[in-house]
């Protein structure tokens, strides 16, 4: 590499890094301690209305977050996304849609829009059931966004560094970070055996649909709500 490309690639590692950290670390992790007295109150013990409020600055956080690093990355070529729907990405969709509906049916392994609303309905009634299911979901979006530019800028930095553009370097990276950092709060086997290879697969559906932002966002979207 020259110095341009060394340039950019510590560039391109050293914010995906940051927005690893920033969205997740401290976005969800060290908010979650704050709202649950340093891990002592289990989350399904707060109020209705300090969940809205844990919901709507953690999005805040990832909403600035965005900002600044998109402005940044664009700044220094350092992005690549793009936002189009195209034929590739309704295929990617459909798939998506037919293989999550499958797990969701015949194995039962992972909740979706009914069962976040029949869970927030039980813990707090309503209102707050309803504003608090649409808050997460508000929130799913955001957690999106901040794993595909992740993805982007991993991948960024391992096709300057290691010049593979055709290895998912954005999903291993997204898989190893956000997935496996699950381990703290979900425990090992769910960082494991779903996390990992879904941080994964959203850099692999990334590059699929040649670096549309619509593809893995909606394939994140449509694994939450089905």
């Amino acid at each position: 590499m020259n110095t341009a490309e060394t340039t950019s690639f510590k560039r391109a590692f050293l914010g995906g890094l940051a927005l690893y950290i920033v969205g997740f670390a401290v976005g969800d992790d060290l908010l979650s301690l704050l709202f649950t007295s340093g891990g002592q109150v289990p989350f399904s013990k707060i109020s209705g209305e300090a969940e809205s409020v844990f919901f709507c600055v953690n999005i805040l956080i990832k909403g600035i977050l965005l900002l600044f690093y998109s402005r940044w990355a664009l700044r220094h070529d350092l992005f690549h996304g793009k936002f189009v729907f195209s034929k590739r990405t309704a295929v990617i969709c459909v798939i998506s849609l037919i293989l999550f509906l499958i797990l969701s049916l015949s194995f039962q392994v992972k909740t979706n829009l009914v069962d976040s609303w029949n869970y927030f309905n039980r813990l707090h009634g309503f209102p707050f059931g309803l504003i608090n299911t649409i808050l997460q979901y508000v929130y799913y979006i955001f957690e999106g966004l901040v794993m595909i530019w992740i993805a982007d800028a991993f991948q960024t930095a391992g096709e300057i560094g290691l010049c593979q553009p055709k290895i998912p370097w954005g999903g291993l990276a997204l898989g190893l970070l956000w997935g496996l950092g699950h381990v703290f709060g979900k425990g090992w086997f769910t960082a494991l055996t779903w996390a990992l290879p879904f941080g994964i697969a959203v850099g692999v559906v990334y590059l699929l649909d040649k670096k549309n932002v619509a593809a893995p966002l909606l394939f994140w979207m449509i694994f939450n709500v089905v």
